[in-house]
Order: C-alpha cells, then sequence, then structure tokens
C-alpha cells in the first residue's frame, strides 16, 4: 500500500495469506504495560532505559534463531549458535519489521520537497518539516 501511495507499480509475483486464529493479539498487554512501566521513570534514567529494552526484546525473541547467528555466551565464554526461541516466528517477526518501515516511509513521503530530512531510524526522523 505504501509503495502504491508513492507511485510505484507493482506486478504481485507470489502471494500468501497468513489467517489469524481470531482477533488476539499477543503482546498489546506486554506492550502496554511495559509502556506504563517506562512512563513512571524519567527519560534516559536506568529504570526507563532497562524496560525500553525489556520491552523490544519480546521483538527479539520472534526473530531470535530464524537466521544463523552466533552469540557471545557469557556463562561459558564461548561464542555459539543462537538457538531458536520457543516464540521464535518468522512471519510475525517480518510484519513486524515491515510495519515500521511501511509507516517511516509513508512519514517520509508526506514531507515536503522543501524540507531536508537528516536521520531516520526507526524510532522515527529528525527533520526541518
Amino acid at each position: 500500500m505504501v509503495a502504491l501511495n508513492q507511485g510505484a507499480s507493482l506486478k504481485i509475483q507470489e502471494g500468501y495469506v497468513v489467517p489469524w486464529l481470531d482477533d488476539t493479539r499477543p503482546f498489546a498487554v506486554y506492550a502496554r504495560d511495559m509502556r506504563a512501566r517506562r512512563d513512571k521513570h524519567q527519560k534516559g534514567s536506568l529504570p526507563e532505559l532497562m524496560l525500553k529494552e525489556m520491552a523490544n526484546s519480546a521483538f527479539g525473541k520472534l526473530a531470535q534463531g530464524i537466521q544463523d547467528r552466533k552469540a557471545f555466551d557469557t556463562r561459558t565464554g564461548n561464542t555459539t549458535e543462537m538457538p531458536s526461541s520457543p516464540i521464535s516466528c518468522p512471519w510475525l517477526a517480518a510484519w513486524t519489521t515491515g510495519f515500521v518501515r511501511a509507516v517511516i516511509s509513508e512519514l517520509l513521503a508526506g514531507i515536503p520537497g522543501d524540507c531536508t530530512v537528516l536521520s531516520v531510524t526507526t524510532d522515527g526522523f529528525i527533520s526541518d518539516a
């Protein structure tokens, strides 16, 4: 949709429908709880940053073990293959990253041509718009 809104022409070569069993949002309660806990602390403080890391780790677990990655194991002192997580799910990991990129792309496309964008991350962007 984002690409079409920006004037692209698309030729779908292959598509998949991933059915939801119901309207359950598996991380909604967790995300709201983490946000509420973070809001109780000053931005940039140790507790706020720790809670941010905890909230973001849920996504990391979705993508864990999907690609071959090595990680340093502090318990053994060795670098080992990163195993899958009990909640690893390539579909949800791809949707999550794709959704965030699509939203940022749509926002950037709406910035007037006479404005400058200096930096873009998944958290937002810096612009003089």
